[in-house]
């Protein structure tokens, strides 16, 4: 897929203790003043209904900023906020499927554990690896 990727270079990634002072909503806006170029909303415990929640007041936060949105692990979830992307680590979901929901417009990041993996990344499919 020939897609153009925003800035990644400063990539936040949320964490409810990380933000625990003041607020996921608060960070991001803060965190985009100071320079970052993409927001991954990340909360392992939180329900879906949460992470909606969540993810909409970072997606409000980064408004007008150009800065995209990604949602850690939840598809239903991306999809529910129109973030501008998915992140997947191992085992939280098949890239395929969830770049074929998404559609080709969206980023779709993937976790590898060790660089093994590397070769079963399918670059048409997914458009960043983290470690």
């Amino acid at each position: 897929m020939s897609r153009r990727l925003p800035d990644l270079s400063v990539y936040l990634v949320t964490d409810p203790q990380a933000c625990r002072r003041r607020g996921v909503a608060e960070t991001v806006r803060l965190a985009v003043v100071g320079g970052v170029t993409c927001v991954q909303v990340r909360d392992k415990q939180a329900s879906d209904t949460a992470l909606v929640d969540i993810a909409r007041s970072a997606k409000a936060a980064l408004a007008g900023s150009g800065v995209p949105l990604i949602v850690n692990d939840r598809l239903a979830v991306a999809q529910a906020v129109a973030a501008d992307g998915l992140h997947l680590g191992q085992g939280d979901g098949d890239p395929a499927a969830a770049r074929a929901a998404l559609g080709p417009r969206a980023i779709l990041g993937l976790s590898i554990d060790h660089p093994g993996q590397l070769a079963a990344v399918d670059p048409r499919v997914v458009d960043y690896v983290g470690a």
